[in-house]
């Protein structure tokens, strides 16, 4: 694996996933009391996991400067993993919730390695 960068895809995945849990504690730290269970909803928590996995996948395109979008992906991959280790009563959330937090990841650091790779071909800083 010669000339792969795996700063690139560590650093994107340290974006997608320390992120993600920064966030969480903030929104809990600030509207924790006026949620159910003291947790955000579950959309809440889609939107602002997936936002972080573009700019993971963002983060990691920018590092790597070529083949962005290999990299971007390869970011979603240890977020996936951390996913499934994470014990959660799977039963009691919705499908679609599981569907959207194991897979979504993926699409959205690729649109973050779009655009990472757009940022980077117009030589931007």
């Amino acid at each position: 694996m010669r000339g792969f960068r795996f700063k690139a895809v560590v650093l994107g995945a340290l974006v997608d996933i320390v992120g993600s849990i920064a966030a969480f504690a903030i929104l809990r730290a600030v509207f924790g009391s006026g949620w159910r269970d003291g947790r955000p909803p579950l959309v809440l928590q889609d939107a602002v996991g997936l936002a972080f996995s573009f700019l993971g996948g963002l983060t990691a395109a920018r590092l790597a400067r070529r083949r962005e979008l290999a990299y971007s992906v390869a970011t979603a991959m240890p977020c996936f993993l951390l996913g499934l280790l994470v014990p959660l009563d799977w039963a009691s959330l919705p499908a679609w919730h599981m569907a959207l937090s194991h897979i979504g990841p993926f699409p959205f650091a690729l649109l973050g390695g779009y655009c990472g790779r757009g940022w980077n071909r117009v030589g931007a800083v």
